[in-house]
């Protein structure tokens, strides 16, 4: 679940133990994953959590990022990033994305613990495989986002929220070494 750490703190969801939600903040959290994901149901929360294990938006942003390095790399420059070099994969925006979809379905009944465990395992494997450090997976959220919505006014808040699971000693992500996980 450490993956899903900066949409988790943005989306103040508790991220120690599942939501017990009371019934009007379930409904407006059902709303929101209608309008944010269109998932109201098992069929739509498997097909977005398949697609963003398979493809996601890092197959186009990747794309992009290697065609236009330079106009992107300005962009992430102008932006707060966390200190890793150049960014140069942007998949942990769908990996944190996959997370965050898997638990938020469980926690509003339209998928069981067994179906979303699976995807949040598979995105953390992914991860991995993808970065060295919570430092470079971080930067490469961030990057992704800023990809998916340069304009958007809430960047400010996730990098801030970035920066404290990166550099901060409360930090979640500093009791969570970024290899202590099961290999498969």
């Amino acid at each position: 679940m450490a993956g899903g750490l900066p949409l988790f703190f943005w989306s103040d969801v508790p991220i120690s133990l599942l939501a017990q939600l009371k019934p009007a903040e379930l409904t407006q959290r059902k709303e929101s994953m209608v309008e944010w994901w269109g998932i109201a149901d098992t069929e739509q929360a498997l097909g977005i959590l398949n697609w963003l294990k398979q493809e996601g938006h890092r197959q186009k942003y990747q794309k992009l990022l290697k065609q236009n390095s330079l106009h992107w790399h300005r962009v992430f420059e102008a932006h707060p990033l966390p200190a890793v070099g150049a960014v140069q994969n942007i998949a942990a925006w769908d990996h944190v994305r996959s997370v965050c979809v898997a638990r938020w379905s469980y926690d509003y009944g339209y998928i069981s613990w067994e179906q979303a465990w699976p995807f949040i395992d598979a995105a953390t494997h992914l991860a991995l495989r993808d970065f060295d450090s919570w430092e470079s997976f971080a930067a490469s959220f961030l990057a992704g986002r800023l990809m998916w919505s340069p304009e958007s006014e809430s960047h400010g808040d996730l990098a801030e929220i970035v920066t404290y699971l990166v550099k901060s000693p409360d930090s979640p992500w500093r009791y969570v070494a970024w290899h202590d996980y099961p290999p498969r």
